[in-house]
């Protein structure tokens, strides 16, 4: 079992107005997983899209992250904290922030914020 989030959006009705552009920038993401894409497809409209990230393809891992885009709400659950988590939340979320006003929260239900990544 891994951390569990979810990106709550102060407009309603945003996310489901915007949830196959969202698929769209996660599909672009270095750590998404092309060839294991589960369910769903943005193009018939499903009530829910399964995404995988994995920072190393080489991993024992199927997937470090996934992201869930369901009917209502967007959830990350992190099985593994990755340079890639780090790096592709941070432009996922960040891509929210300039459409919406939206926060993450954990399963705790607390507004968190990503810690920043320090490159060496």
């Amino acid at each position: 079992m891994g951390f569990e989030f979810r990106v709550v959006f102060l407009e309603a009705g945003w996310y489901q107005q915007n949830r196959e552009v969202i698929f769209l920038v996660c599909y672009q993401l270095d750590s998404f997983v092309k060839s294991q894409l589960i369910r769903g497809s943005p193009l018939h409209k499903s009530k829910e899209i399964e995404i995988w990230m994995l920072d190393d393809k080489k991993s024992q891992f199927l997937y470090d992250q996934r992201i869930f885009l369901r009917e209502n709400t967007l959830e990350i659950e992190v099985l593994v904290f990755t340079a890639s988590f780090y790096r592709d939340l941070a432009l996922l979320l960040n891509f929210i922030s300039q459409k919406t006003s939206a926060f993450l929260i954990n399963d705790d239900g607390e507004i968190v914020s990503l810690p920043v990544l320090v490159q060496n």
